[in-house]
Formats: structure tokens, C-alpha cells, sequence
């Protein structure tokens, strides 16, 4: 028989909302045939850091919570992007109070997970951004022999190709390379990188072909840094918009 296929990888935020979802509805177990006043409910809630919405519009009167057609059970659901369909269900409930409090949990785990989310992003995006200006300046170190000679694109390929670099051409540019605009006075071109946010200033050069050379000397130094530090390798946008 034909081999199975290799399992698909499950997101780290999926398994986090499962793990969440789950932990939710096995605390919640004691809940479920509870009956609860709304006093009760608001006081457990507060102990807990959490308020219960209030929502006029829903039958419930409870934000998250849904009565059930033709029973007297409540359910309790939240909404989480990472779900396959969004919606998270936690279960039905006696009480629609209960419903309500298992429902702020969730959303309260949510919220952290999204908060955490973001921290990270930004760490990394911090991170990305040092690097590629530790980067930016040990390429302007190396580059400033290059930025007052002339340089023409034979000998630029033939620098890149002893380096192990290539010298990316972009039609669509005035210079016709990535990351090379001319400057405003006659011969003078500037070279810049994708630092993960913006474009930083590499230096001003006579040649574009030296500051090509500059801009990929640039980011090979910066994908090695990232490589090393173990932060994602900064992406910058197309060649023509970016430049």
C-alpha cells in the first residue's frame, strides 16, 4: 500500500488555543448543571480579574452566551482567529451565568496569548532591526574606499562573484539595480537596505555599481547576523518599491 503521508505541522498559536480551550472546559466541568445568580457570577468573576459583558442585544443579555432552541441550556462560545472556523464552544450550560464566566476565561486567555503574540513580534522586530544596522554600519566601513572611485559593472560583477554575492538588477528603477537611487547631483548614487521597518542610508557612492556592491555586501552581512543571533532574517519589499 501507498505510504502514508508525513503528518501536517500544527501551528504553535493552534495548539496554544486548543491547550487554552481545553484547560477552559475541564476547570468549567463543576459548572455545567450549576445554578448561579448574576451576583454570584459578577463576584467570581471579579476574584478572577474578569467583568461580564453585558450585552442588550443578545437573548441572553450576555455577551457570548446563546440560549439553545427548545431547551433550557445556555452555550457559551468565543470568538479566536486561530480556530479553523473562528468560533471556539465551551460547552452548554444550566445557568446562563455560568455560561458567561466560563466564556470571559476563555477570552481572557485569548487576550493574553494575542498580548504575548504581539510582544514577541516586537522583540523580534527590535531585533531584526539591530541587526541589520550592525550590519549597515560594518558595510559602510567596508565600502568607503568605493564611494569616491569610479566603478564600472564588469568589475562590480566580478568583486560580487569573488565575494559570493550577486549584484540584483531592477529595470524598473532608475538606476536599474536594487536599492540604488540616483542622487541629486550628477554621479551620485544612493544605496540603502530594508532594516524590517525602513530603508536605512548606506552612503552616498560615485558609481551605482559600488553602491550595488555596498547594498549586497549589506545584506549578507545582515542575514549572517540574523542567521547567528537566531532571529528572523529581515525580508524588505520588492526591489522596485523598496528602493
Amino acid at each position: 500500500p501507498p505510504a502514508a503521508p508525513p503528518p501536517v505541522p500544527v501551528p504553535p498559536e493552534v495548539q496554544a488555543s486548543v491547550q487554552a480551550t481545553q484547560s477552559v472546559i475541564a476547570a468549567a466541568q463543576p459548572l455545567l448543571d450549576r445554578d448561579m445568580s448574576e451576583a454570584e457570577a459578577d463576584a467570581i468573576a471579579a476574584s478572577e480579574g474578569l467583568t461580564l459583558v453585558r450585552a442588550p442585544g443578545n437573548i441572553s443579555g450576555l455577551k457570548h452566551v446563546t440560549v439553545v432552541p427548545n431547551s433550557d441550556c445556555w452555550r457559551a462560545a468565543v470568538w479566536d482567529g486561530t480556530a479553523r472556523h473562528g468560533t471556539v464552544y465551551l460547552g452548554l450550560y444550566r445557568s446562563k451565568w455560568c455560561a458567561a464566566l466560563v466564556a470571559a476565561r476563555r477570552d481572557k486567555l485569548t487576550h493574553r496569548d494575542a498580548a504575548a503574540s504581539a510582544s514577541a513580534a516586537s522583540a523580534s522586530r527590535e531585533a531584526r532591526k539591530t541587526t541589520v544596522r550592525q550590519a549597515m554600519g560594518e558595510a559602510m566601513e567596508a565600502s568607503r574606499s568605493l564611494a569616491d572611485g569610479y566603478m564600472g559593472e564588469a568589475e562590480a560583477d566580478a568583486i560580487a562573484a569573488s565575494e559570493g554575492l550577486t549584484l540584483q538588477r531592477a529595470p524598473g528603477n532608475l538606476s536599474g539595480l536594487k536599492h540604488v537611487t540616483p542622487g541629486p547631483y550628477p554621479d551620485t548614487f544612493h544605496a540603502s537596505v530594508w532594516d524590517g521597518t525602513r530603508m536605512g542610508h548606506l552612503g552616498r557612492f560615485r558609481s551605482k555599481w559600488a553602491a550595488a556592491l555596498a547594498v549586497a555586501r549589506a545584506e549578507k552581512l545582515a542575514r549572517e547576523a540574523a542567521l547567528e543571533a537566531g532571529v528572523e532574517q529581515p525580508r524588505s519589499p520588492t526591489a522596485d518599491a523598496a528602493a
